[in-house]
């Protein structure tokens, strides 16, 4: 399996306590957690090192996309690692790293979404990772 990845840096006007809850919370996830056009339901969310996840992304058909993964490893206000898939695909399932770091201006997060089998697979999910942190930037103002 190929390991072709997308990084990204982003820096949050806010305190690094409510960037991790907009991760860890549930209630909060649903408020952010899919691009822009979609709408976010928490199916299930068993925040703890080898609790699952299921989250509903719906865009304005009524469409589902459904990500299902495990979090292998919850450090909180620091790092967050978890498997990434979307149900129902016969694809491996991908990693996500998430490390946070207070700074003066409020909160920096470095994001890696690795063990893509493609470039194009790697490119799509930029996108959507892009879209998906605009709203969590307007969340968090």
């Amino acid at each position: 399996m190929e390991n072709i990845a997308l990084e990204t840096k982003k820096t949050f006007d806010a305190p690094l306590e409510k960037v991790w809850k907009a991760w860890a919370e549930p209630e909060q996830l649903s408020e952010w957690f899919s691009p822009e056009t979609m709408k976010t339901i928490v199916d299930k969310m068993e925040f703890k090192e080898g609790g699952n996840y299921r989250i509903i992304m719906q865009n304005s058909e009524g469409k589902d996309h459904v990500a299902v993964g495990t979090y292998k490893k919850i450090s909180p206000m620091n790092e967050l690692v978890f498997t990434w898939k979307w149900e129902g695909s016969e694809d491996e399932d991908t990693l996500i790293t998430l490390q946070l770091a207070e700074i003066d201006s409020g909160t920096e997060m470095n994001f890696k979404h690795e063990r893509f089998d493609t470039e194009k697979a790697r490119d799509m999910h930029n996108e959507g990772w892009i879209s998906t942190f605009k709203k969590l930037s307007t969340l968090l103002k």
